[in-house]
């Protein structure tokens, strides 16, 4: 009897979830529901050797390509960041013209509904 509770939990789980998931699309709320493309925003300064630092981190609550390139235009949108995000491996490749800036970088992507973590600041 206790392994039949255990199933009728795991189920009504993947229920509140599933139902969260299309209740969130149908309001728009999802950059995985489809709808209209992302603008992809660029960094404002192409020239490589204009960024000295670098950093690495992990990004939380992606879901799709969309949700990807979200971050990567929240982090560009700042000023002397350059962010490439890898999807697959929930990570963020970002350049940076100055030293520092983790708080920075950290609300951009919470401000777009994601969440960045183990920021590593080095020199290129």
């Amino acid at each position: 009897m206790a392994v039949n509770v255990i199933i009728i939990l795991i189920i009504a789980v993947g229920i509140v979830f599933g139902v969260r998931s299309v209740v969130r699309s149908a309001a728009g709320k999802s950059c995985c529901s489809g709808g209209d493309s992302i603008v992809k925003i660029g960094p404002s300064d192409n020239d490589r050797s204009h960024y000295p630092y670098r950093a690495e981190a992990t990004v939380e609550g992606m879901t799709c390509k969309n949700c990807a390139e979200r971050v990567t235009n929240a982090l560009n949108s700042l000023d002397g960041v350059w962010a490439a995000v890898n999807f697959k491996k929930n990570s963020v490749s970002i350049l940076l013209k100055q030293n520092g800036g983790e708080a920075a970088l950290t609300e951009a992507v919470s401000k777009a509904g994601y969440t960045m973590k183990d920021v590593r600041i080095s020199t290129v």
